[in-house]
C-alpha cells in the first residue's frame, strides 16, 4: 500500500509501507506504519506527522538553540506537542524543573504513549505535566 501527502502545494510524498497499527477511533484518526526506508512514521490524518529516522533532527534544532541560549531555563510551556519529543528534548536539560505540554486531542498522546518507545521516558517523567486542553485558551 502506497501512503502519499501534500504537505504544500505542487509538493507530494509518497512511500511504500509494510505493516500498518489498526486506527483508533477518534476525530484525529493517528496511526502507524512502518514505511520503507523511512522506519516507524506517525501518520494524523493520513498525513505524515514524523518518521523515526529524521524526527529527532526536528525536534533537536526546534529545542536545544534555545534552551541553551537561555542562563538558566526551568520551566518550559508546549503548546501541541501530543507526540512528546519535544518535551523529550526539553527534559534532557538538567536545569529544567518544569514541562507543562497542553495538546487538545487526549486519543492522539494515548496513541503516541503506547506506539513511540522513544518518548516512553519523557512521558514517564515526574517534571512533565500533560494537559488535555486547547493550548490557546490554556493559562497554565
Amino acid at each position: 500500500m502506497r501512503v502519499a501527502s501534500e504537505p504544500r502545494a505542487g509538493a507530494r510524498r509518497c512511500a511504500w509501507h509494510a505493516r500498518r497499527q489498526p486506527p483508533t477511533r477518534c476525530p484525529s484518526q493517528p496511526s502507524q506504519v512502518d514505511l520503507e526506508p523511512f522506519g516507524r512514521t506517525l501518520l494524523i490524518d493520513g498525513l505524515i506527522q514524523s518518521c523515526q529516522c529524521d524526527e529527532f533532527v526536528y525536534h533537536e534544532c526546534l529545542v536545544h538553540p534555545a534552551l541553551l541560549a537561555h542562563p538558566n531555563p526551568k520551566s518550559i510551556f508546549i503548546g501541541g506537542g501530543g507526540e512528546g519529543s519535544t518535551a523529550r528534548e526539553c527534559l534532557r536539560h538538567k536545569t529544567v524543573e518544569r514541562v507543562v505540554m497542553v495538546d487538545i486531542d487526549e486519543a492522539v498522546v494515548a496513541f503516541c504513549k503506547e506506539h513511540l518507545p522513544e518518548n516512553t521516558a519523557a512521558f514517564a517523567d515526574k517534571r512533565l505535566e500533560l494537559v488535555i486542553d486547547d493550548a490557546k485558551v490554556c493559562t497554565c
